[in-house]
C-alpha cells in the first residue's frame, strides 16, 4: 500500500513537470508569431494563387494570349455573321466591311471558303485572313482603331512529278491506282479530247504518261499545277503532247512536231459518262419500240452533268423541239452542225444568236422529250448530212508559228526525255528540268517559286 502511494505521488509530479513545459512553449510560440512581419506565416498558403496570377499576368502579356480560330463560310451567310459573337455593333461592322471594300467587296465571301480570326483574350479581333482562292488570299489587320487590307499571294513550292500507269476499266480508275487524284485524270482528258474519246474509244491495256507539277504550301500538298507533256496510247496508237507558254501567258498543247492538238470539233462534248447507244441507220427506239435511224450517240450521264460545245461557232437554235427535248443546235465555220438533244437546262446566257467558244459550258444532261432516262443524243451534220461522231475525222487547227519552234524544240526534247526514259535514268532528266527551269526564271527576275 505504501509502494503504490509512492507510485502516485510520482505520477501526479510527472503531470505537472509536464504541463508546465507544454505551457511555456505555447506562450513561446504566440511571442514569435506576435513578433512576426505580417504574411510570413501564411507564405505557404498565399504560394499557389500568386503563381497562378502570375501566371496569367504573363500571358498577357505575350503573344502565347493571342490564338488563331479557323471558320469554315457556310451557305447564306454574310461577313457580319462571323463577327457578332466577337461582340461587333452593326456600325462596327459596318466601318470594318467599309474599310476593306477598295482592296476587297466582302460581300462576295463563298461558302466553303476558309476565314481565320486572330483573336485577343482582352482585345478582341486583332485581324483575319479570308483565303479568296487557290492563288491569293486577303489579309486585314486593326491598326489603331483603323482596319488595314490588302491582299497577298500564297508562295507555293512547286515540284515536277511523273506518273505513268494502264487502263485497266476506264482513266479515273487507272489515275487512282497510281496514287493520285481524279482532277489530274481530267486533266489529261482534256488534253487528248480532240483524239480520244475516253468513254468510248479505251480499251484495256490503253496506257498514259504524265509530266506535272505539284504544289505545297508548308510541306502540304494543295493541288496540281500545269501538265507539261503527257502521251496516251489508244488501241496501239500513240498521241503525244507538250505544253508551250507563249510571251503573253497564253498555253496551249502541240504535238513534238509543232502541230496543234486542237481540233475542229472535239471528239466528245461531255468529260464524264458511257455510251449507251451509237450512230445506226436502223435501231429500235427504246420508247416507240419501232426500227429507225438513230443519227447521234447517246451519252448516258447524271441530271445536271455539264455539256460543253463542241468547237466555235454560233447557236442557231435553243429551245424545245419535240421529241428531242430541249435542244441546242450550233453552226460551226467550217460547215459543221452540232446538236445537243434532251437538256435538262441551259447554262446561263445561252440563247440563239449568241456566239461560244470550242469548250465553254452550254447546259446540262437531262431527260426531256422522249427519253428513257439522262443522256445526252450528241449530233454532228457534216454540209447538211448526219456523220457518226465517234468516227468521224476533223482537222487540226494552225500549227505553232515558226518564231516560237526553236523555243518549243527545245523544250519538247527535255520533256520526251522524262517520258520514254526508264526509271534509272528519269530523276536525272526531272533534275535537269527544274534545273533549266530556275534558269529561265532568273534570268527573267521572276522568283525562283511563283
Amino acid at each position: 500500500m505504501i509502494e503504490f502511494s509512492h507510485y502516485r505521488r510520482q505520477l501526479v509530479l510527472a503531470c505537472l513537470l509536464g504541463g508546465l513545459i507544454l505551457i511555456g512553449l505555447l506562450d513561446r510560440i504566440d511571442k514569435t508569431r506576435t513578433a512576426a512581419p505580417p504574411g510570413v506565416g501564411e507564405t505557404e498558403h498565399m504560394a499557389p494563387a500568386l503563381v497562378e496570377a502570375g501566371a496569367l499576368s504573363s500571358a498577357a502579356a505575350t503573344p502565347a494570349n493571342i490564338h488563331t480560330e479557323q471558320v469554315l463560310i457556310r451557305p447564306r451567310t454574310i461577313f457580319g455573321d462571323y463577327l457578332r459573337p466577337l461582340q461587333f455593333s452593326p456600325q462596327e461592322i459596318y466601318q470594318l466591311i467599309e474599310a476593306v471594300r477598295p482592296v476587297y467587296d466582302l460581300a462576295r465571301i463563298k461558302a466553303g471558303q476558309s476565314l481565320q480570326l486572330d483573336l485577343d483574350a482582352t482585345e478582341g479581333l486583332l485581324g483575319f485572313r479570308y483565303i479568296i482562292d487557290d492563288n491569293e488570299f486577303l489579309r486585314v489587320e486593326r491598326q489603331g482603331a483603323d482596319w488595314v487590307a490588302r491582299k497577298e499571294t500564297f508562295r507555293y513550292e512547286w515540284r515536277y512529278s511523273f506518273v505513268e500507269g494502264v487502263i485497266e476499266t476506264n482513266l479515273f480508275d487507272a489515275v487512282a491506282r497510281t496514287g493520285e487524284q481524279p482532277a489530274l485524270a481530267i486533266e489529261i482528258s482534256e488534253i487528248f479530247a480532240w483524239d480520244v474519246d475516253f468513254y468510248a474509244d479505251l480499251r484495256r491495256g490503253d496506257s498514259f504518261r504524265v509530266l506535272f507539277r505539284k504544289r505545297y504550301l508548308d510541306g502540304e500538298w494543295k493541288g496540281y499545277g500545269e501538265v507539261l507533256a503527257a502521251e496516251f496510247v489508244n488501241q496501239g496508237v500513240r498521241f503525244r503532247a507538250v505544253q508551250y507558254r507563249f510571251p503573253d501567258g497564253r498555253a496551249d498543247y502541240f504535238t513534238p512536231k509543232g502541230k496543234s492538238v486542237r481540233k475542229e470539233l472535239l471528239k466528245s462534248p461531255l468529260k464524264m459518262g458511257r455510251v449507251t447507244s451509237r450512230f445506226s441507220n436502223r435501231r429500235l427506239h427504246p420508247v416507240y419500240k419501232i426500227y429507225r435511224p438513230h443519227h447521234g450517240v447517246d451519252i448516258a450521264a447524271p441530271v445536271g452533268t455539264p455539256v460543253y460545245a463542241a468547237g466555235d461557232g454560233t447557236i442557231i437554235f435553243a429551245g424545245q423541239k419535240g421529241q428531242a427535248g430541249r435542244m441546242i443546235e450550233i453552226r460551226h465555220p467550217n460547215q459543221y452542225i452540232t446538236q445537243y438533244l434532251h437538256l435538262h437546262r441551259y447554262a446561263q446566257g445561252i440563247r440563239r444568236g449568241v456566239k461560244v467558244r470550242q469548250g465553254q459550258l452550254i447546259a446540262y444532261v437531262g431527260s426531256s422529250g422522249a427519253s428513257t432516262g439522262p443522256h445526252l443524243d450528241y449530233r454532228i451534220k457534216d454540209h447538211g448530212h448526219y456523220v457518226n461522231p465517234l468516227t468521224q475525222k476533223f482537222k487540226p487547227v494552225a500549227p505553232l508559228p515558226e518564231e516560237h519552234l526553236p523555243k518549243f524544240r527545245r523544250r519538247a526534247i527535255a520533256c520526251l526525255h522524262v517520258l520514254t526514259t526508264d526509271d534509272s535514268l528519269r530523276k536525272y532528266y526531272l533534275a535537269a528540268l527544274e534545273q533549266g527551269a530556275a534558269s529561265e526564271r532568273s534570268v527573267a527576275g521572276e522568283p525562283a517559286e511563283p
